[in-house]
């Protein structure tokens, strides 16, 4: 089965690559010059500015996980800290005794 390059998870790895996926993203040519040298006019150049469309969306959508994962994280920490107040007093409380 030949490899694709543009499926990630077809290629080979080493150690210390890793493949993700992400939004895709688009790229406009801006703008393009050409250059040919007056002197040697074998010698030919292009100038090309392309520009790379933001990923806003997938920026703005991964903020905002990382906004609730955070105020889960400060939530879960808030019943933890309660709980272990809880767990404190019940073993410093003193045992009632049968009569």
């Amino acid at each position: 089965m030949p490899l694709s390059p543009l499926d990630p998870h077809s290629c080979p790895r080493q150690p210390n690559e890793f493949a993700f996926a992400s939004a895709a993203f688009e790229a406009k040519l801006r703008k393009a010059e050409f250059y040919q040298d007056p002197v040697n006019p074998t010698l030919k150049k292009a100038v090309v500015e392309f520009a790379f469309a933001t990923m806003k969306r997938e920026r703005d959508r991964i903020d905002a996980e990382i906004a609730h994962l955070s105020e889960t994280r400060d939530a879960l920490d808030g019943l933890l800290s309660a709980n272990s107040r809880h767990r404190a007093k019940l073993s410093t409380a003193p045992v009632p005794r049968s009569a």
